[in-house]
């Protein structure tokens, strides 16, 4: 009995967390370059309306204009902290054109569901061919021991 008391409180405080971080939180995400070459690192700041109460994930999906997500961003949103910066490799395969953000979601580090965040800011970016890529064609193995 004790041990089933216990796990109804703890369920009520980890959904009690939850629910005084979902109301209403909105992102604010801001593109540090505006042109983006396929192949290269996408880096933006995200700013949250209000500091969470706990740690969690901070992710950013951006995808081509009219299209589904195709990358994910993320980064450490630490409890009492309002701002981080998400990056990641755009493929070299990326549609070209306009890209924008999609969704920005925050999940908190102890299991429970991801929050969708209201968007604010200037939420697109364009991707241009990357030229001249060079990658190797072959290599050569030696100091096998």
């Amino acid at each position: 009995m004790v041990k089933f008391v216990s796990g109804v409180v703890l369920g009520a405080a980890i959904f009690g967390i939850v629910a005084h971080v979902s109301p209403g939180q909105v992102a604010t995400a801001e593109v540090k370059v505006k042109v983006i070459r396929q192949g290269d690192i996408l880096n933006m700041d995200v700013s949250v309306d209000r500091a969470p109460n706990l740690d969690g994930t901070l992710s950013v999906l951006v995808g081509p204009d009219g299209d589904e997500a195709q990358v994910r961003l993320n980064c450490s949103l630490n409890k009492d902290t309002t701002k981080c910066q998400v990056g990641n490799r755009i493929p070299l395969d990326a549609k070209l054109g306009k890209w924008a953000i999609k969704k920005i979601t925050f999940q908190a580090l102890a299991p429970s569901p991801e929050k969708e965040l209201r968007k604010s800011g200037d939420l697109s970016f364009q991707i241009v061919p990357h030229r001249d890529l060079i990658i190797p064609d072959s290599a050569t193995v030696s100091n096998i021991e």
